[in-house]
């Protein structure tokens, strides 16, 4: 649907708004095992968003039968309007589906949601599979020097790989 020149700005901002999102977990705190979220759904709803602003009839159009009115290159501007309530409508119904489905799971003994406090600390990817998927400078910093900063009152920031 959309133009191969597209490509270039899907990539672009789909990495660079991948890579923004990884850092979320550290404001939220929350452990996002192998940055699941940061990467499919921010990834997703980007991608979404893009396919909408880049979609073309004329590509479409390609195969010989398709037709379709576009997105914003055609000015059909309702169509990213489409985009965002399929984003709402998805990321709604992963979200709910998935409570409901954790719900059920935590009243089976045995089957706990949470983890212990030091898995917590050091992490879920290094506890579960014994490797950081990513942002491991900025957890290992986190680990040793604390969540504020080190012990000489360092921040965190400023935490490089020397003094991991």
């Amino acid at each position: 649907f959309v133009p191969a020149w597209s490509a270039v700005v899907f990539g672009v901002l789909g990495a660079v708004g991948c890579n923004f999102a990884t850092k979320l977990k550290y404001l939220l705190k929350v452990d996002d095992t192998l940055d699941v979220f940061a990467i499919h759904a921010i990834g997703g709803i980007i991608g979404n968003l893009l396919t909408g602003s880049f979609a073309a009839d004329y590509i479409a159009h390609l195969d010989g039968f398709s037709v379709i009115s576009g997105g914003w290159l055609n000015r059909h501007w309702i169509q990213l309007a489409y985009q965002i309530a399929d984003s709402v409508s998805g990321f709604s119904y992963s979200f709910f589906g998935t409570c409901f489905i954790l719900f059920l799971m935590n009243l089976i003994p045995g089957l706990s949601l949470r983890a212990s406090e030091e898995a917590e600390t050091l992490g879920i990817d290094e506890v579960e599979i014994g490797e950081y998927a990513y942002d491991y400078v900025e957890h290992k910093c986190e680990i040793i020097h604390g969540i504020n900063g080190s012990e000489h009152g360092t921040p965190l920031k400023f935490c490089s790989m020397e003094k991991v």
